[in-house]
């Protein structure tokens, strides 16, 4: 009798060592198969009003009781977990992702595409898309030697502006900065810092620390926007702003409407003058980031927003082609309820710009009849506010590319990302803010061609230069 219950002790042994290292516990849950994990099943937004955030847990609980009997309906198996982020400078936005976790093998439910049982109240939801830099996809530099970098010299002499530029991106390498513009200044200078708070945000992005100050991805997207405005108001008036920089994208160039509406929000409380927003997503609108710009908007607050580029690799040759890429035309999106968001809200937002690039393919001395969008660059008529035409004269200029000291002179860029920080340094210029909204101004102040009148609004477009 011992020797068998010596026996089966040894049995039940090698079953478990079996369940735990041939089949990693699996034969131990949920008759030995791990569960399958859907991560992000949900993501929304939650934006309360006022009035309403009080009643914030009481309506997230309503939210998780719905999407629980939602889930368990189909799949009666299924547990979801609840994780919620909350935006450090505004209590009245959360987001909430949802976990479903449930039987290996077994059919998940899709998720729903808004709360399947009401909570009612005065508050908004909207799904968590994916955002990202115009750039994040494309093959941002081109490897064409020759082109000179920057001679502006970007130093704390001369006047400064009185005026507070928002810079929402991937954040500012300030010492890259430095480095490429010797005697810059950042901090206690150009770079703004928060009067009401004891550790000014730079960081809205989630995992990250607030008060980090730094640009990491790949090509410093954030820093090089920076540099394009500063350079460009240097070389109108030798001002030079206050920076909001505000980091709303990771190292991969990727956020979503949670954080570039926590940046926005952050920007609107400090009542920034401009607000640079050089990224989007190809999608439905969203309604949690229209109620932000339009919080911008009743302060007058202009935005000045990308218009968005072809997804993919960008062959170098034809960044210049001398034709219109049809892929780009955003009527043709709508159509499959794909436009490019923030860029395409311009229509219904007084004071939010839309910038795609321009550029004259005679190369005649009389650019107003020969336009043509930058061939990976979204334009319409409908959508596209004004366009940045590069009107530099040196034997190295290539239209529809960038230099920035940030990168090697031998690695240009492209992309509406940077045509809109040299309109956003017009704008900061010439406009009053208050005076007017900003399309009115455009509208009034712009050239215009009537060869650019299919590819922005009323063939709009100001001229800027890359060198001195």
């Amino acid at each position: 009798m011992k020797k068998f219950l010596l026996f089966l002790l040894i049995l039940i042994l090698l079953l478990f060592l079996y369940c735990f290292f041939f089949r990693k516990g699996g034969c131990c849950i949920g008759r030995g198969q791990k569960p399958d994990t859907a991560n992000h099943w949900v993501n929304w937004n939650v934006l309360f009003t006022p009035a309403s955030v009080g009643d914030a847990p009481a309506t997230m609980k309503q939210f998780e009781d719905s999407l629980r009997k939602y889930i368990t309906d189909s799949n009666s198996a299924a547990i979801l977990k609840f994780t919620y982020h909350h935006c450090p400078c505004d209590t009245l936005l959360t987001n909430m992702d949802v976990t479903a976790i449930y039987p290996s093998g077994n059919p998940v439910s899709p998720p729903p595409t808004k709360p399947p049982i009401g909570p009612s109240g005065d508050f908004t939801v909207g799904n968590n898309f994916m955002t990202y830099t115009p750039e994040f996809k494309d093959s941002v530099k081109t490897d064409t030697p020759g082109l000179s970098q920057y001679n502006v010299h970007i130093t704390t002499q001369g006047s400064k502006s009185s005026k507070l530029l928002a810079v929402i991106d991937t954040g500012l390498d300030s010492v890259g900065f430095q480095h490429a513009h010797h005697g810059t200044i950042w901090v206690g200078d150009m770079l703004w810092k928060d009067p009401l708070r004891d550790n000014t945000i730079y960081d809205v992005v989630l995992g990250e620390n607030t008060g980090d100050l730094r640009d990491q991805t790949k090509v410093r997207h954030g820093t090089a926007v920076t540099e394009i405005v500063l350079n460009q108001l240097h070389l109108l008036h030798g001002q030079t702003p206050k920076i909001m920089s505000i980091r709303a994208f990771d190292d991969s160039e990727i956020g979503s409407i949670y954080t570039v509406s926590c940046a926005l929000s952050y920007a609107i409380q400090n009542n920034a003058n401009f607000i640079n927003a050089s990224w989007g997503y190809f999608g439905s609108e969203d309604s949690v980031l229209l109620k932000y710009l339009l919080k911008a908007n009743a302060k007058n607050i202009p935005v000045i927003a990308a218009a968005g580029n072809t997804p993919g690799i960008h062959d170098p040759g034809q960044v210049c082609n001398a034709g219109e890429n049809t892929l780009n035309f955003l009527n043709r999106l709508k159509t499959k309820d794909s436009l490019f968001y923030p860029a395409a809200f311009a229509p219904i937002i007084p004071n939010l710009v839309s910038v795609t690039q321009l550029h004259n393919i005679s190369n005649s001395p009389d650019p107003s009849l020969q336009f043509f969008p930058c061939y990976y660059q979204n334009y319409s008529s409908d959508f596209i506010t004004v366009g940045a035409f590069d009107n530099t004269q040196t034997n190295t200029y290539q239209c529809c590319k960038f230099t920035a000291k940030v990168y090697s002179e031998t690695n240009p860029i492209e992309g509406s990302s940077f045509a809109t920080p040299a309109i956003t340094a017009r704008l900061m210029n010439d406009f009053s803010v208050g005076a007017t909204d900003i399309k009115s101004f455009i509208n009034i102040n712009s050239s215009k061609s009537t060869s650019a009148a299919q590819f922005t609004l009323k063939g709009s477009y100001y001229t800027f230069v890359q060198l001195p």
